[in-house]
């Protein structure tokens, strides 16, 4: 019997530019284009027989963010001629709000309030920088979000 494997590639991206943190706050104009322009380019990864999800948790910025990415991420599908490529819109999952970052090796929820109980050092830190290399993981995150993957797509894993 032949094995099957099903390649799945995750990617986080963090929401679009927003004014500020103080609850649930639309993006920027220039947080829904850099989120638009980050889907265009991600199209360059995507191979034409690609299914794609987007998943976003349950606030405005995350919404937005994913609307603009998968609307970036279409266009930039068409302009490559990558007719084949399936992408489902956007959709909610409560399940990904509130993760827990470790910052510093400190704990700390995620609130609106966060910012201003982070050590000093966090001003250094990746993930208050924008986007990062997974194998930066400057939060703490990627064993969670690995996690939280493996069980929405109801498949084992393996590591590699």
């Amino acid at each position: 019997m032949k094995d099957k494997t099903i390649k799945v590639k995750i990617v986080v991206v963090r929401h679009g530019r927003v004014a500020d943190h103080q609850g649930d706050v639309a993006l920027l104009p220039e947080g829904r284009l850099a989120a638009f322009n980050a889907g265009f380019h991600f199209a360059d990864q995507v191979a034409d027989s690609s299914a794609i999800t987007i998943l976003y948790s349950p606030t405005s910025r995350t919404r937005e963010t994913a609307q603009e990415l998968a609307s970036g991420l279409l266009s930039g599908l068409l302009v490559q001629n990558k007719t084949q490529a399936r992408v489902s819109p956007p959709r909610e999952e409560a399940a990904i709000r509130d993760f827990e970052f470790i910052i510093d090796g400190l704990r700390m929820s995620p609130t609106d309030s966060m910012h201003a109980s982070l050590p000093a050092s966090a001003a250094h830190n990746l993930f208050f920088q924008g986007f990062w290399e997974a194998k930066q993981d400057p939060i703490g995150y990627l064993s969670v979000v690995r996690t939280f993957c493996t069980k929405l797509a109801g498949v084992p894993t393996h590591r590699m």
